[in-house]
């Protein structure tokens, strides 16, 4: 009898131990495939990678500003791809690539006069954004991966240190991988402004409107205070 119940008590804890084996292999699956940039990046851990607090202020506050008044993204996403350019007493120029997991995107472009000229926020200069294909969703991540983002340092250490210029902030989420990197008044040679140049290039190409209207200039004159000399 003792070696009955022994038995049947072994064959339980096996049993125990299967379906203990069964449930973690199930759960890491569903993990593997709950990997999204949506849950990998958002929020999106630059605050971690900029070394001083007046670049990274400066860089979550224009962020802040591109995503005034936006609706909240609700779809799940395979790639998320930002290029931020914050000029001195001009303006943040924003340009977001989406990658959805059909393959489609979006690309989203926001030009934005700077708050620091006025007592309240800017104004938004330009705004436009174009539905992308698998076709050119992939030319992006080709670009990205081609100039090697995913193992760029976070700050170049050629960087020179300023204040006033433009400095470039480039970050970039593709599956498990994630990057972020920014540099003050990149050079053409260097991968940060190829980059940059890569997608303001096939923004072009596809149909963003990069103009500012005669209307937004108009509202931005009236603001600054600035009286243009027209061409006569």
């Amino acid at each position: 009898m003792k070696k009955c119940n022994f038995k049947r008590a072994s064959i339980t804890l096996c049993i125990i131990l299967a379906l203990s084996s069964l449930a973690l292999a199930l759960a890491g699956c569903r993990g593997k495939s709950e990997t999204t940039v949506s849950k990998l990046a958002s929020p999106l851990p630059y605050s971690d990678r900029i070394s001083d607090d007046y670049t990274a202020d400066w860089y979550l506050g224009s962020v802040e500003i591109m995503h005034e008044n936006e609706p909240e993204e609700k779809k799940e996403l395979i790639g998320d791809f930002t290029v931020l350019e914050s000029m001195s007493f001009m303006g943040i120029r924003y340009i977001n690539v989406k990658i959805y997991p059909d393959g489609k995107g979006k690309m989203t472009y926001k030009y934005f006069s700077h708050e620091y000229l006025y007592k309240d926020r800017g104004i938004m200069l330009s705004e436009s954004s174009v539905d992308l294909n698998a076709e050119q969703t992939e030319k992006i991540t080709k670009l990205f991966n081609s100039n090697k983002f995913w193992s760029i340092p976070t700050e170049h250490p050629d960087e020179r240190l300023g204040y006033d210029g433009s400095t470039t902030f480039i970050e970039g989420a593709y599956g498990d991988k994630y990057n972020f990197i920014h540099m003050w008044m990149p050079e053409e040679k260097y991968e940060i402004s190829k980059i940059t140049k890569g997608v303001y290039d096939y923004g072009h190409e596809w149909g963003i409107n990069f103009e500012i209207s005669e209307e937004k200039e108009k509202e931005l004159d009236e603001k600054s205070g600035v009286q243009r000399i027209k061409d006569e």
